[in-house]
């Protein structure tokens, strides 16, 4: 079973195991000061997706109340220089300086070249689980994007092993959680 509130899935990617042909549940969720989207969807033992029933909640009354994150990850040098890019670096940098002008409160965090490490990466949802439902954050790579041979694919951090890219590669489906 797979849920999104406001398209923000509340179980990852893989959604929640199910067993059985006619289930009820609950479902724990936490609901914005605003409109609210609630989407579900199951996918059966085959792989196959339901259609995806979604409604709306909205709250009216109160303050929204919300602080701005923006994380921008890029890498123009890395420690193979076959695989530099010109722009990477520049890109996220432009993007923060956008998103300060915005909204100036923000909490900008920037991982450059270097610092664009996979541990460092996941370092990041520690922050990440301490915001809140009316929170939005902004997250922005730039670099290289790779397939392993399993095809599974690969942000590319500063020490990127481009012929082994899961050694130091970071997995999108854990860049996602």
């Amino acid at each position: 079973m797979n849920v999104w509130v406001n398209d923000v899935p509340l179980y990852g990617a893989k959604g929640t195991p199910l067993n059985g042909k006619n289930i009820t549940t609950n479902c724990d969720l936490f609901l914005g000061n605003e409109r609210n989207k609630i989407t579900v969807s199951c996918i059966n033992s085959k792989g196959v997706e339901s259609y995806k029933e979604s409604f709306e909640i909205v709250y009216v009354g109160g303050v929204i109340n919300y602080k701005t994150y923006f994380i921008g990850i890029g890498v123009s040098t890395y420690q193979d220089t076959r695989f530099n890019l010109k722009y990477s670096v520049k890109d996220v940098e432009d993007i923060a300086k956008t998103v300060r002008e915005k909204y100036p409160e923000a909490d900008i965090s920037l991982l450059t070249d270097k610092q664009a490490t996979k541990e460092n990466i996941l370092k990041l949802k520690e922050k990440l689980l301490k915001t809140g439902v009316n929170d939005k954050v902004i997250i922005s790579l730039s670099g290289h994007g790779l397939l392993s041979k399993d095809l599974d694919f690969y942000y590319a951090t500063y020490a990127m092993d481009f012929e082994k890219p899961e050694k130091y590669g970071l997995l999108y489906d854990d860049l996602e959680g």
